[in-house]
């Protein structure tokens, strides 16, 4: 059976201490912010309280700046020491070609490994082969004018008379 004085399971008895302290809060907020404003302000520890605050979001926004800062200069020394790296991974592979360049081991190679001889001008033979010249490269604009021109009705008119002409 359920009780009267029981509302949703909490018995009325429990809730009256919590309305009385929520009447109590309307009241002072009904009073007026001015008046909590002035029993806060006048009131040391909340000066202190505030003071501290400030001093803690000084020193916190102090140390961000300063994490930021090293790590910042961490990538800095990073990517110099990386430039340093590749400058001298540059100078090893300029010098490199540089060696591998040169004639005489060139020479060397080819009379070692690939048992080449120099040439003798005596025994040489000549000779000259005929290459066929490309024709000459004709813009496209030359071909489209060309072309309106072959399809213009007079250009039609020409080529009938000339076919009939041929064809007699």
């Amino acid at each position: 059976m359920i009780d009267q004085r029981s509302v949703g399971g909490v018995r009325s008895e429990t809730l009256a201490p919590q309305r009385a302290a929520r009447g109590r809060w309307l009241r002072v907020s009904g009073v007026g912010r001015e008046r909590l404003l002035d029993t806060l302000g006048t009131s040391t520890s909340v000066q202190m309280m505030l003071a501290m605050s400030l001093v803690a979001l000084a020193c916190m926004m102090y140390l961000a700046q300063a994490s930021e800062a090293s790590v910042t200069q961490v990538t800095i020394n990073a990517l110099q020491d990386n430039r340093a790296r590749l400058q001298m991974q540059s100078a090893s592979l300029h010098a490199s070609a540089t060696s591998l360049q040169s004639l005489s081991r060139i020479e060397i190679l080819a009379s070692t490994h690939l048992k080449m001889a120099q040439a003798d001008l005596s025994t040489t033979i000549w000779i000259s082969p005929r290459v066929p010249r490309p024709a000459a490269y004709r813009s496209q604009e030359q071909d489209t004018v060309a072309a309106a021109q072959r399809s213009e009705p007079i250009a039609w008119i020409g080529r009938f008379a000339h076919l009939v002409a041929t064809s007699l």
